[in-house]
């Protein structure tokens, strides 16, 4: 039972005398920092040297790599076999 209260207590910080969960603060801290990374990496490729461009286009693809989400393909819904063979049939074209 005090294992159960432990991790309910880390589940919600209190900030500004408010209840917040964890996880949003986690997660919109790590947002705000991915794109202070990626807007750094697009300024420095503008207008930084020609010789760390290749270290900030591995920084730029790393971050962007790290937002976008990963495919997942099992997720897809697929058309059964056995409509494809029912259009395929000589029969039933005419």
């Amino acid at each position: 039972m005090s294992e159960r209260r432990f991790s309910s207590a880390l589940e919600n910080w209190c900030l500004c005398d408010s209840v917040i969960p964890a996880q949003e603060i986690i997660y919109i801290t790590q947002i705000v920092l991915i794109y202070i990374v990626v807007i750094c990496c697009i300024v420095n490729l503008t207008i930084g040297k020609e010789e760390q461009a290749a270290v900030w286009a591995s920084l730029l693809s790393g971050a962007l790599g790290y937002m976008l989400p990963a495919p997942s393909p099992g997720k897809r819904d697929k058309k059964p076999l056995n409509d494809v063979a029912v259009l395929s049939d000589p029969a039933q074209q005419l």
